[in-house]
């Protein structure tokens, strides 16, 4: 089987600076008061969700990509659970953008509110 090694590296360099990235959020709101709002919970909630994404989904999902089929011989469970991870992060993160959506509207609707 030909393994793509530039892919894989340049999609473990995508994954490491999603988790990274997410990483600082968290960090930065939990460490600065000024940054601690109800806004900013959803943003932290937000990147909670795309980094457990990354470190659960995307390995995986890298490996399958730059192989061109499935490589490991897991049990079927471990393949579900891998699926249904993968449908939870995306479908968290979509709801997380719609919420954020929501918020940003009503605060420029009502902004004495």
């Amino acid at each position: 089987v030909d393994f793509n090694w530039p892919g894989f590296i340049f999609l473990s360099c995508l994954a490491m600076a999603a988790i990274w990235g997410n990483v600082l959020v968290v960090l930065a709101v939990y460490y600065k008061r000024k940054l601690q709002s109800m806004f900013n919970c959803f943003l932290v909630s937000l990147a909670l969700s795309d980094m457990m994404s990354a470190m659960f989904v995307m390995p995986l999902s890298i490996l399958r990509t730059c192989v061109g089929k499935w490589p490991l011989p897991l049990p079927k469970f471990v393949c579900v659970t891998w699926y249904s991870l993968d449908v939870l992060f995306t479908s968290s993160t979509i709801c997380h953008l719609c919420m954020i959506s929501i918020d940003r509207y009503l605060t420029l609707t009502f902004p004495l509110r």
